[in-house]
């Protein structure tokens, strides 16, 4: 689970910038994982490792020189990795190394040996279990990343080396001490022979599990889904591991929507020493809200109950019918209102904050037989600017501008209704607003991990996160 953790977490959230030759396409995505970050993930590799090598065969050997013995159900009863380092390679060679490491080893020994005293000679028998300890052990293993013609990863298993220390082994019975040097012989030849055959084989199997279970199609909700799939292949180049995910939505019910716009180029992104540095491209916004608008999915209604609990009481048309006469004509109905959006918004970045243009009605009215029947409706242009920031592992948000402009007002003359709010915004609506706000959002763990000096800064079409991960205490 760890080491697919980390895989899936550089596959599922990660990208990178790629040369737009190689595909014409820019990545909705791009991330930097730097050399905290790989070696938070080369540590989960090696401890996926260090917990299954024990299972490597090694098979039974059996001899008559210096003396008949036999050994048997050999096995690695542990693997202690005391330091580990990483390498980067370009174009995209991820490689652990395991220095100095330590690996104990079990058998059942049988031996006999012939004692000649001249006069006469007679023969010594003994069996029993036999301990190893092998120092020094060091393994570099060599892990390609690259992408298949589904736009998957994939993983390739390239070259390994092993070698082996020393060895100190005991026999319980010194009568066979010259078993000892056969066995530590056949142990050191045995171990890194095999060594690497058996790692590579381990990690072949889990990376044809991690590309199978792989979606390129994630689902954001029921109705909308987010294509994953690689732009280019993953980059490695000193210290730092790099990926690029395309990072379109899109409506599930209509996967092949056509969006009027393209990935724009993203600024490069900043140097940090943070373990991830995430890019998320103005794209990924912009079909998110094009397959929402398209679908009629930002559309939402608050419902009485949704109002009530705001309140704490139920909003009627009687209570509004003095100042809305039409509302006199439904008596004690609870309203319901229905938020409808006239054009496509838009949310843009820029080193300023986040931008955000909105054309909406809001239509208020009653249920009819179970039908929202429109009683009044009023519509309004909203231009805001924001800003973001993460404090001690809270997400907040601010409101720094905020103009809203009413385009339709029922009954009431717009100029005076854009003139009460243009009078109270500044001092009234919008401290009522940020203060709503001023509790932020708790970032949540995920799988026994947790973001740690999380940082958020916006650019000219991007939205940039930097943060450091650690297991959970």
């Amino acid at each position: 689970m760890k080491f697919s953790f980390i895989v899936l977490l550089l596959l599922s959230v990660s990208a990178t910038f790629c040369l737009a030759v190689q595909t014409g396409e820019q990545p909705g995505l791009k991330a930097r994982f730097g050399e905290r970050g790989l070696n938070f993930g080369k540590d989960l590799v090696l401890d996926f490792v260090k917990n299954r090598l024990n299972s490597v065969p090694i098979p039974d050997v059996s001899g008559d020189s210096p003396l008949t013995y036999s050994l048997t159900n050999i096995e690695i009863v542990s693997f202690d990795l005391t330091q580990s380092t990483l390498e980067t390679s370009a174009p995209n060679l991820f490689i652990p190394n395991v220095v100095d490491a330590s690996v104990a080893v079990s058998a059942t020994w049988e031996a006999s040996r012939v004692v000649d005293l001249g006069i006469f000679s007679f023969t010594l028998q003994g069996a029993g279990n036999l301990t190893a300890s092998a120092s020094g052990v060091n393994l570099r293993q060599e892990i390609g990343l690259g992408r298949n013609s589904n736009d998957n990863p994939a993983f390739s298993i390239g070259s390994c080396t092993a070698s082996i220390g020393n060895i100190e082994a005991d026999l319980g019975d010194a009568s066979f001490d010259a078993l000892l040097k056969t066995f530590d012989e056949f142990v050191e030849t045995e171990l890194s022979n095999r060594l690497c055959p058996a790692l590579k084989n381990l990690l072949e199997k889990q990376a044809a599990k991690l590309t199978e279970r792989y979606d390129l199609i994630f689902s954001l909700t029921s109705q909308l889904g987010v294509d994953l799939g690689l732009v280019c292949d993953p980059e490695a180049s000193e210290d730092n591991l790099l990926f690029s995910l395309r990072g379109r939505c899109f409506p599930r019910n209509n996967p092949s929507l056509s969006f009027p716009f393209s990935a724009p180029v993203m600024p490069p992104l900043s140097s940090t020493s943070q373990m991830v540095r995430l890019g998320i491209n103005h794209y990924v916004l912009d079909t998110l809200l094009y397959s929402l608008w398209k679908e009629d999915l930002l559309d939402h209604e608050i419902s009485a109950s949704q109002i009530s609990a705001v309140i704490d009481q139920t909003l009627t048309a009687a209570d509004v019918a003095t100042l809305l006469q039409k509302f006199s004509l439904h008596g004690n109905k609870p309203l319901h209102f229905l938020l409808r959006f006239v054009d496509l918004p838009d949310v843009h970045f820029d080193s300023d904050g986040i931008t955000v243009y909105a054309h909406y009605e809001v239509a208020a009215g009653v249920l009819t037989d179970e039908e929202f029947q429109d009683v009044y409706t009023a519509a309004a242009v909203i231009n805001a600017t924001a800003s973001m920031n993460v404090l001690e592992g809270r997400l907040f948000g601010r409101i720094e501008n905020l103009e809203v402009r009413v385009t339709q007002a029922g009954e009431f003359p717009v100029e005076l209704v854009n003139k009460l709010i243009e009078d109270n915004l500044p001092d009234q609506i919008l401290p009522v607003l940020n203060n709503l706000a001023k509790t932020g959002y708790e970032i949540p763990d995920y799988m026994g991990y947790t973001l740690e000096n999380t940082s958020v800064e916006t650019k000219e079409n991007a939205l940039e996160i930097g943060t450091d991960i650690s297991r959970v205490k």
